[in-house]
């Protein structure tokens, strides 16, 4: 048939645009996964938030606000999700920025609450040797790590505890 060599030509041409359908889906479908395993780190990371009582529990905090960043950040440009992937992406970024605050906050009360202690162990082992002017300046120090404790943070008890103590 004369037509042949035409219908060759048009199926060809239908084949080509099965699969560019095909890598389009499948484009698609892989961004909907991204959208979605960035919604469940961003929902677990504010129930972590909710229940944090500890620099630990800050670190898996800002951890799962990181993953559900990194998921929204790989939805490709050319699918139907990116716009909503990137006003996820903006939210999502406000959120970690304030939880590494925090974490950042819980950090430095430990690292203070860790340095007094060491430095009473210090003025202990002074008054044990009668050295007291070494005793009272590590005591002094041990207090002045104690008082910059965050009141927010939970270190910040046990801390105004232990000035007292010191």
């Amino acid at each position: 048939s004369s037509l042949f060599s035409l219908a060759q030509t048009q199926l060809r041409q239908a084949d080509i645009y099965l699969r560019v359908a095909e890598q389009r889906l499948q484009a698609e479908q892989k961004a909907l996964a991204l959208l979605e395993s960035a919604q469940v780190a961003a929902r677990r990371a504010q129930v972590l938030q909710d229940k944090a009582q500890s620099l630990g529990d800050w670190n898996l905090v800002v951890a799962s606000w990181q993953t559900a960043i990194n998921r929204a950040r790989e939805v490709d440009i050319d699918t139907t999700s990116f716009p909503h992937s990137r006003e996820q992406l903006e939210t999502y970024l406000s959120y970690f920025v304030k939880t590494q605050a925090r974490q950042q906050q819980e950090a430095k009360a430990e690292n203070y609450l860790k340095k007094a202690k060491e430095l009473a162990t210090s003025a202990e082992k002074y008054q044990k040797n009668q050295e007291w002017t070494l005793a009272i300046s590590q005591w002094s120090k041990a207090i002045a790590y104690l008082q910059q404790a965050p009141p927010q943070t939970f270190s910040y008890a046990s801390a105004q505890v232990l000035a007292t103590q010191y």
